[in-house]
């Protein structure tokens, strides 16, 4: 019984893993998991809760956008949340360029650009899971989430850790 559990759970680790490098096409995998050189940066600051009772900390989410050379927009997306459990997401945005959909079409991610900023505004369903989320399960560590937030204009990839 132990057996298939095990056995089990790692099969599913396997599946989400290559679910979420089916999205990697605008990332070039001998660059790690780091945009182009010549993408936009933006990032965020927020507080991060932590389930020790420690006061709160600072996190810093990323957003990077990029045209490919064969016109296609592309962005990468790295948040932070409680404990520091993360979520990384990349792809092709839609033919308008603002919008990321799943291929399950019930999870998006839309991108509203503006002169120095991006606001994004997620679905519902990228909650962390156990409050909902069903987007995020492939995408995120188990308290990761996206939420929405303004992205303001920023000069260097942190890189995700």
């Amino acid at each position: 019984m132990k057996l298939r559990l095990v056995i089990l759970v790692v099969l599913d680790i396997v599946g989400l893993s290559f679910y979420n490098h089916a999205f990697a096409e605008c990332i070039d995998s001998s660059s790690s998991l780091d945009p182009p050189s010549h993408s936009e940066i933006y990032s965020r600051n927020h507080d991060v809760w932590h389930f020790n009772g420690d006061p709160p900390s600072v996190a810093r989410d990323q957003l990077a956008l990029w045209n490919t050379e064969d016109g296609s927009d592309c962005f990468a997306l790295h948040t932070s949340g409680p404990n520091y459990h993360g979520c990384f997401i990349s792809g092709r945005l839609s033919a308008n360029a603002s919008e990321f959909i799943l291929p399950n079409k019930s999870c998006s991610l839309r991108f509203e650009k503006r002169a120095n900023s991006v606001r994004l505004l997620p679905s519902s369903g990228w909650e962390r899971m156990g409050q909902g989320g069903t987007c995020s399960r492939s995408f995120c560590g188990l308290f990761g989430a996206i939420e929405s937030g303004t992205f303001h204009r920023d000069t260097k990839w942190e890189g995700y850790p």
